[in-house]
């Protein structure tokens, strides 16, 4: 019996988001050995790799399908300790602004940032 998955899949220009939601939700993402290479902190246990840069996304799902329950699960693990990981060194990363304050409260006003909106007639700047 195969384990129950839902993969998501995107264009090379939503990987970003793919790999978040695979953080997030413990689902692997498939990829290619060169993205491998590109997201440093992503390794085999954490993806599956496509067989080739010419197999196709959805023949490597099909290849996914057919993992057993272990395999998937060992996949997940390594996600899970991944985003473990990641999140302890945001949180260090935190810490160590947050104590450069030195106690201060008040850290001044926030920046503004202007986000500019597209309408059917014009742009308005907020």
């Amino acid at each position: 019996m195969t384990a129950p998955l839902s993969c998501c899949f995107a264009k090379s220009s939503c990987r970003l988001l793919q790999v978040i939601t695979s953080l997030v939700t413990g689902v692997p993402v498939v990829v290619t050995e060169r993205f491998l290479r590109s997201y440093t902190f992503l390794s085999e246990e954490h993806v599956v790799l496509q067989e080739s840069e010419d197999e196709a996304i959805m023949d490597a799902a099909v290849r996914l399908l057919r993992f057993s329950s272990k395999e998937l699960a060992k996949i997940r693990s390594g996600i899970d300790a991944l985003r473990e990981s990641l999140n302890k060194r945001a949180a260090d990363q935190i810490k160590i602004v947050v104590d450069s304050t030195d106690g201060r409260k008040d850290l001044g006003p926030l920046p503004r940032i202007e986000i500019a909106t597209a309408t059917e007639d014009s742009t308005t700047v907020r």
